[in-house]
């Protein structure tokens, strides 16, 4: 198991005797969104487990501004930052993910923000090919994981405030109270943390060997066991299981799937005592995976939004799948040259269109005498490779 020390302790900094936890934030009093006078008058919402929620109020405290302002930053920075978000972050936040600790969500959140802004999301969503709600998920989980790990350090016209001189503000504003319990343990609880480490390593290294093992035997004894051991007839062992032809992605996979078929199990089981339609069958899956207690119109409006999401990603995918290239191309042409040409984003840049204007597909122009048009030289020969692929 991996243990990043560097970023969940203070172990770099000159106040890391005494401040041993480190603290992210960001002086954000310039960024274009706290400076923006636009009325909030429109609203995004989306689907988020408890530990994007927790990812929200960590970008909150970071940011030091109001949890909307700190979304509105998020979707702001996704969309300059786009490709990178995407590719670091879409597993974690697209719609049904089994990425650990993004999956079963049931928790509805609505936030507010100008027209203008939400337009912006849902034109960065529809050239990244996903939805608007899985856009704004992924903005939460990419601006929230870069700034723990310290892959952000620097937003729009804001800086990220020295870990040493956090430590300071701190301790200034704490200067002649009396030490609390927490922070008093906190130097003793990194030292036990890290003497510890390697202990609980080993600890889950075991626990998951022995569940993939466990589920290594039952692969082996499945018919999907024995096609992919004839496949592949040398032996491997794992944990002293036989592990010839199967792969641990596979196994943590059929794992992860084990974990959920439960609720799946429970839902079959009531569907053979009575019919129920889509929104039934979704409000009981809810039931089971909320905790007890959480009131039943919470649970409905969850079940709907799964609902919403699952269908609005449906035909999304559908037009993709079915649309032609030169309704693509009218409907977003970058859109077109992200999904059907080899061609990047920064590549667009050293078309030869003139303006905006020229970018668009002409009257009666198929999409191969438009990219044609479009092409400087020295790109030809590698559209040309593409195409008779």
């Amino acid at each position: 198991m991996s243990t990043n020390k560097k970023n969940k302790y203070n172990t770099t900094t000159k106040t890391k005797e005494w401040f041993p936890f480190p603290k992210y934030l960001f002086e954000t009093a310039k960024h274009p969104i706290l400076l923006s006078t636009v009325k909030c008058s429109s609203s995004i919402n989306a689907l988020f487990c408890q530990q994007e929620l927790e990812q929200i109020n960590g970008i909150t405290n970071s940011l030091q501004c109001e949890q909307r302002d700190a979304v509105r930053i998020a979707l702001f920075e996704a969309i300059k930052h786009a490709e990178a978000a995407i590719q670091k972050s879409y597993a974690k936040a697209k719609a049904g993910s089994a990425a650990k600790g993004h999956e079963g969500r049931n928790s509805l959140k609505r936030f507010n923000l100008p027209k203008t802004e939400k337009e912006a999301a849902e034109k960065a969503a529809t050239q990244l090919g996903i939805t608007v709600k899985e856009f704004l998920r992924l903005a939460v989980i990419w601006l929230a994981d870069g700034i723990k790990e310290e892959s952000i350090t620097r937003l729009t016209n804001s800086r990220r405030i020295n870990k040493d001189t956090v430590a300071k503000q701190w301790s200034r504003a704490n200067q002649g109270k009396p030490a609390s319990e927490q922070v008093a343990k906190l130097k003793e609880a990194r030292d036990k943390a890290y003497e510890e480490a390697t202990a609980r390593g080993q600890e889950y290294d075991d626990h998951i060997y022995a569940e993939r093992g466990r589920m290594m035997d039952i692969l082996n004894n499945s018919g999907i066991g024995r096609a992919l051991q004839q496949a592949s007839p040398a032996l491997r062992t794992v944990n002293g299981h036989n592990a010839s032809g199967i792969s641990l992605d596979m196994v943590d996979a059929y794992l992860a799937v084990e974990n959920e078929e439960w609720i799946e199990q429970a839902l079959r089981e009531e569907e053979k005592r009575r019919e129920m339609d889509e929104l039934e069958r979704e409000i009981f899956r809810t039931m089971l995976m909320v905790p007890e207690g959480e009131p039943m119109e919470t649970i409905e409006a969850i079940a709907k939004e799964t609902i919403e999401e699952r269908k609005e990603h449906k035909q999304w995918m559908a037009f993709l799948e079915n649309t032609t290239d030169e309704d693509l191309i009218d409907r977003d042409y970058v859109l077109f040259w992200q999904l059907r040409t080899p061609f990047t984003y920064e590549q667009m840049e050293e078309f030869t269109w003139k303006d905006e204007a020229d970018a668009e597909r002409r009257q009666g122009e198929t999409s191969q005498d438009y990219v044609s048009r479009s092409l400087p030289a020295h790109l030809v020969e590698a559209w040309v490779a593409y195409s008779s692929d």
